[in-house]
């Protein structure tokens, strides 16, 4: 599989996104520079591709099509070695192990709703604004200070951490603003126009303005307008855990519809060793060699000489395929910055037994020799540990030889306890 970075491919791009050519071109010509994209192709033709953005809160977020299992990773690894930056992800539940078969992690969820307009205006009935406050249309207020009460409502909400508000205003008649009689700005609500229909966006009122019915008097009068835009319904999203708007949704008579999951792939990852991986895994290997310990670890030779049969070697160990009796299976992993440089090897056995326990335990790892005193071996051990419990595994065993402080503090900081001490030797415990 090749991954290139895009430049006019839109015949080949579109239909993995389900679109026409044209209306991706259309996409790109509103968002600008602030997008880049990347294909994944094999002797097929296409079958992946990321679009990057940086959205107003300055997350760099990617827009995946195609065959996610396959090319999440190589296209989400392209994207993080061209930002140096953490990669986010909107997904839907179904496409959620495919993203964490990738490296990434979830960050949050927020469930979708749809609204028929008629049973939400019917259940809210027309509320009237509470005395002391007007409601104001978005395009009439002053632009500064609705960014500001944007982003002082945003404080409260889940998911909106480092939230910039971009354009000041929608759809005029969707999105209102309730203001003082004093000029204070204290609430607002946000209907969106989109191609498949309203789509409410934003609908609160500052701590100190709240229980007056002033939420329900701006959603009342937005929600009439939308209504008016040639739909039947409007969609909404909501975080489970923000009570007072997913109750507003199920009194209006919404019914969820889906979830969607956010997850983000930092810079540093731990992913299984690929072929992506080649040239620095060789020079770890390389690396190490020069500082004089060598790299008994893994089969060094191979790697060097045919890393395509290395990966296969890999992966059968992780199967059992071909392994010594009492030999457990073995997972192999990279730790990776930015998508590019391979800091060091972790690797897992999610069961071991006797014998083999005594000695060798579940986990065991190596940095490269410049990586090292970093920070580096603390965060991938705890990735390491992530997968661990993805598995359903209860607690590792982790060995460290002679006086290795380095090591111990590194699985110290992770949790572990020394559970016994022989030859030199100590067997650290990490409960999971």
């Amino acid at each position: 599989m090749e991954i290139s970075t895009f430049t006019d491919e839109y015949e080949l791009a579109a239909p993995l996104y389900g679109l026409r050519p044209e209306r991706l071109r259309e996409i790109d010509g509103r968002h600008g520079e602030r997008r880049r994209r990347w294909l994944a192709t094999d002797t097929g033709g296409p079958v992946g591709v990321v679009t990057s953005h940086i959205r107003a809160d300055e997350r760099l977020f990617g827009h995946f099509g195609g065959d996610l299992a396959r090319t999440a990773g190589p296209l989400a690894a392209a994207v993080v070695a061209e930002h140096r930056r953490e990669l986010h992800v909107s997904a839907d539940e179904t496409d959620t192990p495919a993203f964490l078969d990738a490296g990434f992690r979830e960050r949050r969820r927020e469930d979708r709703f749809g609204v028929a307009f008629a049973t939400a205006l019917d259940r809210l009935g027309e509320r009237p604004v509470p005395t002391g406050y007007t409601l104001r249309a978005a395009d009439t207020v002053d632009a500064d200070r609705l960014r500001e009460l944007d982003t002082a409502l945003r404080r409260d909400l889940p998911g909106s951490e480092g939230w910039k508000p971009g354009s000041p205003h929608s759809s005029p008649d969707g999105h209102l603003v309730a203001v003082t009689a004093d000029g204070e700005y204290t609430g607002l609500v946000r209907f969106w126009r989109t191609q498949g229909g309203p789509r409410l966006g934003l609908l609160a009122v500052l701590p100190a303005h709240r229980g007056a019915g002033l939420g329900a008097a701006l959603l009342s009068r937005a929600m009439r307008a939308a209504a008016t835009w040639g739909f039947t319904e409007f969609t909404a999203e909501s975080d489970p855990s923000a009570e007072v708007m997913h109750g507003w949704l199920t009194r209006l008579g919404g019914v969820r519809t889906g979830t969607d999951v956010e997850l983000v792939r930092e810079r540093l990852t731990l992913e299984p060793v690929a072929e992506r991986h080649r040239h620095g895994y060789v020079a770890m290997i390389e690396e190490c060699d020069r500082d004089g310990e060598g790299y008994p670890w893994n089969n060094a030779p191979l790697a060097r000489r045919d890393f395509t049969a290395f990966t296969a070697e890999l992966a059968d160990e992780a199967r059992g395929v071909g392994l010594p009796d009492g030999v457990a299976p073995q997972r192999t992993f990279v730790l990776v910055e930015d998508g590019v440089e391979v800091l060091g090897e972790f690797r897992l056995r999610p069961v071991i037994t006797e014998p083999y326990e005594e000695h060798n335990g579940h986990v065991g790892y190596n940095l490269r020799p410049s990586a090292r005193g970093r920070g580096y071996g603390t965060r991938g051990l705890a990735l390491l540990l992530d997968e661990a419990r993805r598995l359903g595994v209860q607690g590792v065993l982790v060995p460290v030889e002679g006086d290795n402080a380095a090591s111990a503090r590194v699985i110290e900081k992770n949790g572990g306890r020394v559970i016994r001490a022989f030859d030199g030797a100590r067997s650290f415990w990490i409960d999971l």
